[in-house]
């Protein structure tokens, strides 16, 4: 995919969420996929702030029993904010229900 292709799209996800009515404090993007649409999505939907957070599962950081796992913990307050997760690519989703989970135990408003 090239660059304008992936602006364009990134666009497209950018007008659903403003259309949604949905206005997120913080977006957490996935490493390291998500970090690229995470930080154009903060742009485009006006998001000041953006952290990053590594969930384990696939190719080189593959883990040893296949499971999905959170690598580095945020570092950061996220109690009664709106938060969007942000990744590249959802295949089982097992890293997506992980980054939900853990970001839900931290007392979001919503996720």
């Amino acid at each position: 995919m090239d660059w304008n292709l992936f602006y364009q799209l990134a666009r497209q996800v950018a007008k659903k969420i403003n259309g949604s009515g949905y206005k997120p404090d913080l977006i957490v993007g996935l490493a390291r996929g998500g970090w690229v649409l995470a930080r154009i999505l903060c742009d485009l939907i006006g998001v000041k702030d953006l952290v990053s957070l590594k969930v384990e599962h696939w190719g080189v950081t593959a883990t040893p029993d296949g499971k999905a796992k959170l690598r580095y913990p945020l570092n950061v307050d996220l109690k009664g904010k709106n938060v969007l997760i942000v990744d590249d690519i959802t295949d089982t989703g097992e890293s997506m229900q992980v980054t939900v989970e853990y970001v839900k135990s931290l007392s979001p408003s919503e996720v």
